[in-house]
């Protein structure tokens, strides 16, 4: 069971009902072998009734931390690193191998710089499933872009059909990418951007 969609199926997650599994098999198939630090924001909390919940989303088997174990197996390289990030306390996972998680919001500079300044490093790769607002997403995109390394990509999931970061905050986003190349999925609520 290697295929990104037998795994994310296998866990749970909704990464693969929301129809996501195409575009990152295109992007990653060729990196899954090599060495990478992978940071997912937002874990995926079963807290109900909380900002970006998962109660009532995903496989009926879902739990917390699905995605994070999908990509794990997905980049098999031993010395590949996934990191979570999360606000819900309920998502700290300390028994994944491979896996880590913080209790860190992606949309504070000052809590991302901290962690940055304590863990130093850079990502290959960052996917922001965390809150799903246009807002927050443009700040946390201007707070994690910094330690993307160059030619790494930066992922923003479940951007909604009312979204402004591509429309309103257009200028604002491509500041913060330094006018990278970015493209949105066919559906139009998946944004790659590939860090030159």
């Amino acid at each position: 069971m290697d295929s990104l969609t037998s795994l994310f199926k296998y866990y749970g997650t909704d990464k693969e009902i929301n129809g996501y599994t195409p575009y990152y098999q295109r992007h990653f198939e060729p990196m899954r072998k090599m060495p990478l630090r992978v940071a997912e924001i937002g874990i995926g909390t079963l807290i109900p009734n909380v900002s970006s919940s998962m109660v009532g989303y995903g496989e009926k088997h879902y739990r917390t931390g699905a995605s994070l174990m999908a990509w794990r197996d997905y980049f098999e390289n031993p010395a590949s690193e996934i990191h979570g990030f999360d606000i819900q306390p309920d998502t700290q996972i300390e028994t994944e191998a491979r896996i880590k998680t913080h209790l860190v919001d992606s949309t504070k500079k000052r809590a991302v710089d901290d962690y940055h300044e304590s863990n130093p490093g850079e990502w290959d790769i960052v996917i922001d499933d965390g809150c799903h607002y246009d807002s927050a997403q443009l700040d946390t995109v201007k707070n994690f872009w910094p330690y993307l390394k160059r030619g790494g990509y930066y992922i923003v999931e479940d951007i909604y059909p009312s979204s402004r970061l591509v429309t309103d905050f257009l200028s604002q986003f491509n500041s913060a990418v330094e006018d990278s190349p970015w493209v949105l999925s066919a559906k139009r609520n998946l944004l790659f951007v590939y860090k030159l």
